[in-house]
């Protein structure tokens, strides 16, 4: 989070960016690089960018792809119960987004309108949130203040701006065939290729469309 900008995304996505810069300069191997960076998550989510927007980025291969909503689109409601949640005094509130009814607990004593993946708009920051079913549960671990700002630059040329329904039909794409995805992507100039042994490609298609099977509860259900 910062004056104009915050960022969401998880620490495998973010370390990869990091590890991309620090390639530059030195060899990384691969298997530590692919064990470093593995997520379930690789979605980045923008707040103020645009100004006023959300922006939900997904990298694909070589392609930067977003998609833009109102970043005040919650509707809270602010309720009278109250706890402390790692030292700060947090109050609660509710709301409704995207086929969810949510509870969430924020805190004044950090002036902060945000909280995780898309959620913002509260007098504080949101320190713990789930849907009352409790599929989706975030919890604050540690807030830090850093001393030495890093500066961000996001420039929306860089990205792929689309709508919600072709991004994430795009993302499922990639998902269920990552190997043909990336066959499409290659060009003359930039060619990568994988060395498969017989019948490894095909054993990891299927493990990975075993595992989508049982990714069946999204977030977002509208």
């Amino acid at each position: 989070m910062g004056d104009q900008l915050s960022i969401f995304a998880s620490q495998g996505r973010t370390l990869r960016d990091s590890l991309k810069i620090t390639a530059r300069d030195r060899n990384i191997d691969f298997k530590e690089h692919a064990r470093r960076t593995k997520t379930d998550f690789g979605e980045v989510i923008y707040k103020g960018f645009p100004e006023n927007n959300i922006s939900y980025s997904y990298e694909i291969i070589r392609d930067k792809l977003r998609y833009e909503e109102d970043l005040n689109q919650f509707a809270w409601k602010i309720l009278p119960e109250s706890k402390t949640i790692q030292g700060y005094k947090a109050q609660k509130a509710s709301t409704s987004f995207a086929g969810r009814n949510y509870l969430a607990w924020f805190t004044s004593e950090i002036p902060i309108d945000d909280g995780p993946y898309k959620f913002n708009g509260l007098p504080g920051l949101i320190l713990e949130i789930s849907d009352t079913e409790n599929h989706y549960n975030y919890k604050l671990q540690s807030f830090e203040k850093l001393e030495d700002s890093p500066t961000v630059r996001i420039k929306a040329s860089n990205f792929l701006k689309s709508d919600k329904k072709e991004v994430l039909e795009r993302i499922m794409e990639y998902k269920l065939n990552p190997f043909a995805v990336l066959e499409r992507n290659n060009t003359p100039e930039k060619t990568i290729k994988i060395g498969f042994k017989e019948g490894q490609k095909e054993k990891l298609l299927r493990e990975t469309r075993e595992k989508l099977k049982k990714q069946n509860n999204p977030i977002e259900l509208e």
